[in-house]
């Protein structure tokens, strides 16, 4: 199972909205297995800090989760420009798109819905997990994935976190930075 370490943006950064870091390590785990794609976030250090999603009971699919605590994967197939977003919140809710090409033609995917489980280990370890289904692309033999997380802190601050920063602003949807890949 693929191991993944998550580095912050630089919050030297002119464009950067965090004036200051958090004391946060974010590293996983993920695997492709027959029908899903499983995928650890595990986050410790300072969680006093971060401003987590209350949990729901009944959770749904949401729009616009990345503007709070949030955690992404995006699927690439190595064959196109055709890319796969996914949305993890703490709470619960989720949601998948599909994009034509770099931030163009973005619709939802058809998907009845992500399993998430989030569980806090101790005062400074949560794991978050979650199971995709497998479709279309993501059933192609190989892709690139790009793994990145949302956090918004106390001050609501949001610090940005992923495998690769490519861009002056904090993008995840740059496709080279989706750097790990899957078989």
């Amino acid at each position: 199972m693929p191991r993944f370490h998550l580095t912050p943006f630089p919050s030297n950064s002119p464009d950067s909205e965090q004036k200051t870091s958090l004391d946060l390590s974010i590293d996983g785990e993920i695997e492709r297995k027959e029908s899903t794609i499983d995928l650890v976030y595990v986050a410790s250090g300072a969680l006093s800090e971060v401003l987590w999603p209350t949990f729901v009971a009944h959770y749904q699919r949401k729009d616009e989760l990345w503007k709070h605590t949030c955690f992404e994967l995006f699927i690439l197939a190595t064959n196109g420009t055709k890319y796969y977003e996914y949305n993890f919140s703490p709470s619960g809710n989720w949601n998948a798109y599909i994009f034509d090409d770099y931030r163009k033609g973005q619709q939802d995917l058809a998907i009845d819905k992500i399993e998430i489980e989030m569980e806090r280990e101790h005062e400074n370890k949560i794991i978050l997990n979650s199971s995709i289904p497998l479709i279309e692309t993501t059933q192609a033999s190989t892709f690139k994935v790009g793994i990145s997380a949302v956090i918004e802190d106390q001050k609501h601050q949001h610090h940005y976190y992923a495998l690769s920063h490519l861009g002056e602003r904090p993008d995840f949807h740059i496709h080279k930075s989706f750097i790990l890949s899957l078989n």
